[in-house]
């Protein structure tokens, strides 16, 4: 059976979303992060409805964390792992945090809100 074409180049993209870490590292809380800030409070408010306790989640592909402590100190979320596949985002963001490829994910079934 052949395999399935590759839409992505996974080394590009690396390359790409270091590149950016760098840029989010120079200018920690500024511009890079301005429209995940927008994604991060529209999210915190639409979990206000929710009455569901969230006891670990995952920020998966958090980049700089923002989106976890957002969520994390709106909703008084205990666990929040932040992971990500780029070495350098995930020096930017919070403990504990985990390297993962993305199209692998570690974690088991339902063991966690992603």
């Amino acid at each position: 059976m052949p395999s399935p074409p590759r839409l992505f180049d996974r080394t590009a993209l690396a390359q790409r979303r270091a590149r950016a870490a760098l840029l989010a590292a120079a200018s920690p809380g500024n511009a890079p992060d301005f429209l995940l800030q927008r994604v991060a409070d529209d999210f915190s408010e639409r979990l206000h409805v929710i009455r569901r306790t969230f006891v670990d989640v995952i920020d998966l592909g958090c980049r700089t964390g923002r989106l976890g402590r957002t969520l994390a100190a709106a909703h008084k979320l205990a666990h929040v792992t932040s992971a990500d596949e780029c070495a350098d985002y995930l020096a930017l963001a919070g403990e504990p945090r985990v390297r993962v490829d993305l199209e692998r994910l570690p974690f088991a079934p339902a063991s966690a809100c992603f």
